[in-house]
C-alpha cells in the first residue's frame, strides 16, 4: 500500500475535490429522498391491491446503479483533470511515481463516493425504523434488501471506478477519457442494432438470437433488481469480484500507467497502437449509419435480398478505410496543435 500511496498528494487531491464530494453527498441525498418516496407509494399500492410481492425497492438497484455510474464518471473526469498531460508533467516533477499519481487518484475517487453511498443508505435506514412495524407486517425483509444493495453498489462501484481508469489511460484528454467511456459500452450494442438492421443474415436466425438473448439479459437484470441472492452468496462473489479487481489494478492499470511516456502525452492517445485500435472500432461503427440508409433505401425499390446486402457489404467495406484516415489526420491534427 505505501508503494502507491502517496499521502501528502491524497490529502491534496481530497482537499481539491471538497466541493464536488459537497455537491455529490447533497445530490446523493436527494435521489434517497426521491428514491423513498417512489417506494413507499409502491408500498402503499401494494397493500390497497392486495398483492403478495414487493418489488419496488428492488427495481431501484438498477436505476441507482445508472447514477453512480455516471457520478463516478465525472468524478474521475475531476480527478484525473481534463489536461492530463499537463496535470502528469507537473506531479512527475515532484518525488512520486506514475504508480502513486494513479493509484491515490483513483482512491480519491473511492473516498469520495464511498460517503455518498453510505448517505444515500442512511436515509433508506431512517425510513426503515419509522415504518419497521408496516414492514414486518407485511413480511418484507427490508433491512436485508438494503444491506444486499448496500454490496451490490459498493462492488459495482469498484468495477466502475477501475474500469474508467482504464480507459483513462488510453488518452491524455479527460474529455476524450469520457467519450471512450460512454463508446466502449455503446460499442457491443451499436454493432448488433447495425447488424440486425442490415438484415446480412436470415430473420429467423435473428429473431432466435434476440430470443435467447433478451431472456438472457431479463435473467440478469431480474436477480439484480429483486435481489434473490442470498446475503452470504452475495458476500462470497462481492469478494470474488474485489479480488480480480485488485488484480486488474495491480498487473494491468498500474503496469499500464509505469509505461506511459509522460513527454509524450501531448497526443490525443497516450498509446499509438490503442489509438488505432479505437480508430478502427469508431469507422466500424459510424459506417453503419449511411449503410444501414442506404440499404433501406434499396429494399424500398428493390426485392432482391441478396443484392442489396451484397451491395450495402461493398459500400460499408469501402467506408472503414476512408473514415479510418479521416480520423487519423484529424487526430493528428489536433495534437500538434
Amino acid at each position: 500500500m505505501k508503494k502507491y500511496l502517496n499521502k501528502a498528494l491524497f490529502y491534496y487531491e481530497l482537499y481539491s475535490m471538497k466541493w464536488v464530494a459537497a455537491l455529490t453527498f447533497l445530490f446523493y441525498f436527494i435521489v434517497a429522498i426521491f428514491s423513498i418516496s417512489s417506494v413507499n407509494q409502491e408500498f402503499v399500492d401494494m397493500i390497497l391491491n392486495g398483492s403478495k410481492h414487493y418489488y419496488g425497492y428492488g427495481l431501484d438497484t438498477i436505476s441507482f446503479m445508472i447514477v453512480n455510474f455516471i457520478v463516478i464518471m465525472i468524478l474521475t473526469f475531476v480527478a484525473a483533470g481534463s489536461n492530463k498531460n499537463k496535470t502528469y508533467l507537473f506531479l512527475t516533477s515532484q518525488p512520486l511515481t506514475r504508480e502513486q499519481i494513479c493509484f491515490t487518484k483513483a482512491l480519491t475517487v473511492l473516498v469520495t463516493i464511498i460517503p455518498a453511498i453510505l448517505i444515500y443508505y442512511y436515509v433508506f435506514v431512517l425510513n426503515y425504523i419509522e415504518y419497521k412495524a408496516s414492514f414486518d407486517l407485511m413480511r418484507i425483509p427490508y433491512e436485508t434488501i438494503i444491506l444486499k444493495q448496500f454490496i451490490v453498489i459498493l462492488t459495482f462501484s469498484i468495477v466502475a471506478i477501475t474500469y474508467f481508469f482504464i480507459v483513462n489511460s488510453f488518452a491524455s484528454n479527460g474529455i476524450v477519457s469520457m467519450m471512450l467511456s460512454i463508446f466502449f459500452i455503446a460499442f457491443p450494442l451499436l454493432m448488433a442494432g447495425g447488424i440486425a438492421l442490415c438484415d446480412i443474415y436470415k430473420i429467423s436466425m435473428l429473431n432466435d438470437i434476440k430470443y435467447k438473448l433478451d431472456i438472457f439479459i431479463s435473467n440478469i437484470l431480474d436477480s439484480i433488481s429483486r435481489l434473490n441472492i442470498p446475503v452470504y452468496k452475495l458476500v462470497i462473489m462481492s469478494l470474488i469480484i474485489i479480488f480480480i479487481m485488485t488484480l486488474v489494478w495491480k498487473y494491468l492499470i498500474l503496469k499500464i500507467y509505469k509505461k506511459l511516456d509522460i513527454e509524450n502525452m501531448n497526443r490525443i492517445f497516450a498509446f499509438k497502437t490503442i489509438g488505432k485500435i479505437i480508430i478502427l472500432l469508431t469507422s466500424l461503427v459510424i459506417s453503419f449509419v449511411p449503410t444501414t440508409i442506404f440499404y433501406a433505401m434499396l429494399k424500398s425499390f428493390n426485392y432482391r435480398s441478396s443484392f442489396n446486402t451484397i451491395l450495402t457489404s461493398v459500400l460499408y467495406i469501402i467506408m472503414i478505410p476512408f473514415l479510418y484516415r479521416i480520423q487519423s489526420k484529424f487526430i493528428n491534427t489536433f495534437s500538434k496543435a
